[in-house]
């Protein structure tokens, strides 16, 4: 005979303590204090998106996070794990080889212009996130399904390297423009998106609004807002996989697939 919903409830009664303490516990650093990875002792950084929320230390937090940028982190700092980012500690993305460094990169970033002033008007300011520039990187604003995120991206610099915005595409993120793009919406952000409008009637603005409070639970009004690059890239996206699905329809038609 199965049990009710009230039978469930009942049971639940005398677990909610137990599941309480394991709850608070995972605040904690874990009880022998190294790296998941390598063991080096006194890890700092933990992964709020990796299974399980293992605790790493600094260098293997970035290694196991090359093709992952997009994880959540925190930073012990004594007393618990306070929310800091994989920007934050020099974590950056590659184009052009795989995820690997372009072999002609050099020391300094191919957009970096220290003779103009950085400047953001004051209500489009991503307090919350990393600045524009940091470490004399250039950060570029990639919208996931996850969130809104500053990204240090180093770009391919060899001589038949593509441009940067054929460069984004090719790593499943679409650019909101073409000459020097500054933001860019990944692959699984679009199709979430075409998604939710499809089966909820999301609006974009409300698919919007709803990353950005991802992105900040108390300031979301201080995430940069993306809205109306959202509302036409999507409509590019959802023009190149029409025309994809198309294609490929009559390729079978045809009887050549």
């Amino acid at each position: 005979m199965s049990q009710s919903p009230n039978d469930y409830l009942r049971e639940w009664k005398f677990r909610t303590n137990d599941y309480l303490r394991i709850l608070h516990e995972r605040e904690a650093p874990p009880e022998d204090k190294t790296c998941c990875t390598c063991g080096s002792e006194f890890p700092a950084y933990r992964c709020y998106d990796c299974l399980g929320n293992p605790v790493f230390c600094l260098k293997c937090c970035r290694d196991e996070h090359r093709r992952l940028p997009f994880h959540e982190i925190g930073k012990w700092n004594g007393g618990f794990f306070e929310e800091t980012s994989l920007t934050k500690i020099d974590m950056e993305i590659y184009l052009g080889h795989q995820g690997m460094p372009c072999p002609a990169l050099g020391d300094i970033h191919e957009w970096e212009d220290t003779d103009e002033p950085i400047y953001q008007p004051a209500e489009d300011f991503p307090t919350i996130l990393e600045p524009p520039f940091l470490n004399r990187k250039q950060c570029i604003t990639i919208v996931d399904k996850s969130g809104v995120h500053s990204i240090m991206i180093r770009f391919c610099q060899c001589p038949n390297a593509c441009t940067p915005d054929k460069q984004l595409f090719e790593m499943a993120m679409f650019p909101a423009s073409f000459t020097r793009p500054k933001t860019a919406f990944t692959f699984p952000v679009l199709d979430g998106f075409a998604l939710d409008n499809l089966e909820c009637r999301t609006s974009a603005m409300n698919y919007y609004n709803k990353l950005r409070r991802m992105t900040s639970s108390i300031f979301p009004h201080l995430v940069p807002d993306r809205y109306r690059e959202l509302m036409r890239v999507a409509r590019q996206w959802r023009q190149l996989t029409h025309i994809t699905v198309t294609y490929f329809r009559i390729i079978r038609g045809n009887g050549r697939a």
